[in-house]
């Protein structure tokens, strides 16, 4: 139930981030979303660990560790994508503003 509740609110609060309508509100929900994967991440190291057979243990380990690694790369290449500075027709000083909240979503989904 630890996990699953870790989980829902690290989705919830980083839908919530997208969501934000001010700079307060954005720095609120990303505290929420931290304080959540917080409480995530040791209790999903024990869960893998504990299923996992002895000998199989510290390649276990490395292995989680490695994917992780895969999905820092690939939240560097999604961010590379969708945070492109996109120029609006007619005002080329200005920048798009929502880019950013379509790779919070998309950096949301996998704890869903």
């Amino acid at each position: 139930p630890v996990f699953f509740f870790t989980s829902a609110g690290t989705f919830i609060f980083g839908i919530c981030t997208s969501l934000s309508r001010s700079f307060v509100e954005f720095l609120c929900f990303r505290c929420a979303v931290g304080i959540f994967l917080g409480g995530n991440l040791p209790i999903d190291v024990s869960i893998f660990l504990e299923w996992t057979p002895t000998k199989w243990r510290d390649k276990g380990s490395i292995f989680l560790t490695g994917w992780s690694i895969v999905g820092t790369l690939f939240a560097n290449l999604l961010g590379s994508f969708l945070l492109q500075h996109h120029q609006v027709e007619n005002k080329p000083n200005e920048l798009m503003s929502t880019n950013w909240r379509w790779f919070v979503v998309c950096l949301s989904l996998p704890s869903l």
